[in-house]
């Protein structure tokens, strides 16, 4: 492989045109199942390539990012009846540390996060 230079925007169209081709393959029933895996597989390796170049300044505003999904939105992603405990010995929530009981393929865990 070349030395291409992957940018966010390319990563972005890349993956927009694979969402696409998936569409298409679900809908009309397309027989394109080789060239999306091969697709997919490209992008994941573009998308290793462009992570691993990122300076460390790079990934703190990537980190930084407000377009980044939030703890709350993340566990509301990802697990089933979240319960959030709350208040401490002082009777207040503390906003650093969050956490509850929920369900991930159900099986009951408790969750902590930011």
């Amino acid at each position: 492989m070349g030395e291409e230079m992957v940018d966010e925007a390319t990563l972005k169209a890349l993956e927009e045109k694979v969402a696409e081709l998936k569409r298409l393959v679900e809908q009309d029933g397309l027989a394109l199942e080789e060239e999306l895996v091969l697709l997919e597989r490209r992008l994941a390796e573009l998308r290793r390539e462009y992570f691993a170049k990122l300076s460390d300044w790079d990934r703190v505003k990537l980190a930084r990012d407000p377009r980044r999904p939030t703890g709350i939105e993340l566990v509301e992603m990802v697990f089933d009846d979240f319960y959030e405990l709350r208040g401490d010995r002082l009777l207040r929530d503390d906003p650093a540390l969050r956490g509850g009981m929920a369900k991930l393929s159900g099986k009951p865990l408790v969750v902590l996060f930011h």
